[in-house]
């Protein structure tokens, strides 16, 4: 594990603090692509400060001893740069000739950093200026932040930087460079950044920011608060020793979007040792070398920086599931069921498909599926869709990946509580054909899709039903995949596939890997029993089985080439 940064004898902040936490094992976020495309995939790093002191580049900082006298701290006196009512009132140990950045004529942030460095608090001012040759100062935003706590700012609130973070724990130093490790993430800026949510009207920003810059609500723009880092196939070995420090620094704690400015641009303190070739590599390295990843999993609390260590970003789970049969009219449309376990929400894409199967020699079609988007606690319709582009969110559906290749097709993309949903496909004016249900996973692989399930018409040949899964991670998972009939008459569904039977396919090789009809004549009927899943009929199917990560497809068919409503479902077994 790696030391705390430090500076002057302070911790700069906690090590599960989340600028010192690393981001390497976490998921790519789902947005990336168009995160990172917005950024610019072509356009280059550039190391924002330098090794010529009098050029005022970069953002300086000065320590003070904990006898530094206290000065008033006011706000800006034009009323538009004045966010007092967001600061942490003064007095500050600001000394007369605290560093500013850009120098004492600068017309640009005019940063002041100082760190006491007895008491370990770090203030920070934005904007700011000496009054009276220092006995005070004026600035815009005006913070504190002791450097033994993961206290966040109130929500909503900026600081010296835009996100509302601070500012010193980002900036890359010689010290750290020269001494061959940089732990924490580094802070950097965008042109282009989302800083509104277009259905909630309310800031968008990324935990742990507190604050968003603009009012733009084009979400292929990142937020501030998002985390990117170097992609772990970024080949170093030929770049200087202290180049790569800062490279592997970003492999493996990334960057943070703290503020609006030029792409790509990182922020560090100037220093005369800094070698002129680290500037001129840096600025060689592309954007489309990075790629944004998915922090919530690093989450304790909203409100404290305080990070989960040592997640595992790609756990064993069930994920990106499909079924595929015929889709009818009245009770015999088609119904799929899932379930988010956890206690967080979670972002899928919901997806009806129909005459894009007609590409993989599937006949019938459905010429038009339509979607609904159904709550189990409550009944209620959340969501619907019919021809995916004429969604409200189009955009992130396109820019998730998982957008239908054809404009008659639906998509949901939505943000869901935990719970049980059941999606509805059913063909436009009535019609009827071969339909694919499928549910993708966006993020939070933590929170895994569970007891999967579809419900339709299990007819014979090629309108058969199928169901597909993917365990996702690093490890196997244990399932029990069941094929439902008989029992569904309890439910009042009519003419019920009377004896159904599964087999399961592996996707890599098709070669099929079990087989049952008859749950009870499984040769581990009793570990499916004691999972808790075993069917309720005898004469209804089931495979318990431990499965290394892969794609499967599960195939329902009718005993004697028997049809009727069937039920296929995959459940997780704890």
């Amino acid at each position: 594990m790696a030391a705390v940064p430090t500076v002057g004898g302070c911790q700069v902040f906690p090590l599960n603090n989340y600028w010192n936490t690393p981001v390497d094992a976490l998921p790519v976020h789902a947005s990336s692509s168009a995160w990172v495309g917005t950024i610019g995939n072509t356009a280059h790093l550039h190391a924002d400060w330098g090794n010529v002191l009098s050029d005022n580049y970069g953002i300086p900082f000065v320590t003070v001893p904990g006898t530094q006298p206290l000065v008033p701290i006011a706000g800006d006196p034009d009323p538009n740069l004045d966010y007092s009512g967001e600061s942490d009132p003064g007095p500050y140990p600001i000394p007369p000739n605290a560093p500013i950045e850009g120098g004492a004529a600068s017309t640009g942030d005019r940063h002041v950093l100082t760190i006491d460095t007895t008491n370990c608090v770090l203030y920070e001012l934005y904007y700011a200026h000496p009054v009276g040759g220092g006995t005070s100062w004026t600035a815009s935003s005006f913070v504190r932040f002791p450097l033994n706590s993961n206290l966040l700012r109130t929500a909503g609130y900026t600081s010296a930087d835009a996100a509302g973070l601070p500012i010193f724990p980002g900036l890359v130093r010689w010290e750290e460079a020269a001494a061959g490790e940089i732990a924490h993430a580094i802070r950097f800026t965008a042109v282009n950044i989302w800083g509104k949510d277009a259905a909630t009207g309310q800031q968008k920003y990324l935990w742990p920011a507190r604050h968003a810059s603009g009012s733009n609500t084009t979400s292929t723009r990142p937020p501030m608060g998002a985390r990117f880092r170097l992609k772990a196939s970024f080949d170093i070995s030929s770049y200087l020793p202290a180049t790569q420090v800062i490279l592997r620094a970003f492999k493996k704690y990334g960057l943070v979007l703290a503020d609006g400015g030029s792409n790509w641009f990182f922020q560090g303190v100037s220093d005369t040792n800094w070698p002129d070739a680290v500037f001129t590599q840096l600025g060689s390295i592309a954007g489309s070398n990075f790629e944004a990843v998915d922090t919530a999993l690093l989450q304790v609390d909203s409100n404290s920086a305080q990070a989960l260590q040592g997640v595992d970003g790609n756990p064993p789970r069930l994920a990106n599931i499909s079924t595929r049969g015929q889709v009818q009219t009245g009770f015999n449309v088609m119904i799929g069921g899932f379930v988010v376990s956890g206690s967080a929400p979670k972002t899928v894409v919901v997806r009806a498909i129909g005459p894009s199967l007609a590409n993989f020699g599937v006949s019938g079609a459905l010429s038009n599926p339509t979607l609904q988007l159904v709550r189990s606690s409550d009944q209620a319709v959340i969501a619907t869709n019919d021809d995916w582009g004429s969604a409200a969110n189009a955009a992130q559906i396109s820019a998730s990946g998982f957008a239908p290749s054809n404009p008659l097709e639906s998509a949901i993309y939505v943000t869901l509580q935990p719970g049980a949903y059941t999606a509805i496909v059913s063909g436009v004016g009535g019609a009827t054909g071969v339909g694919l249900v499928e549910v993708y996973e966006l993020d939070r692989p933590d929170i895994p899709l569970i007891n999967i399930s579809t419900r339709g018409k299990v007819l014979t040949g090629f309108d058969v039903m199928i169901g597909g899964f993917v365990i996702q991670g690093s490890a196997s998972e244990t399932v029990v995949i069941r094929a439902i009939g008989p029992s569904l008459a309890n439910f009042g569904v009519s003419s019920a596939l009377a004896n159904p039977t599964i087999s399961l396919v592996r996707m890599s090789d098709n070669a099929t890997i079990a087989t049952n009809d008859d749950w009870g004549s499984a040769a581990n009927a009793a570990q499916i029993a004691s999972s808790g899943f075993a069917p309720s009929n005898a004469l209804e199917s089931a495979i318990m089985m431990t499965l290394a990560p892969g794609a499967y497809t599960a195939i329902v068919s009718g005993v004697g080439g028997s049809t009727g409503v069937g039920l296929v479902e995959v459940y997780r077994v704890p």
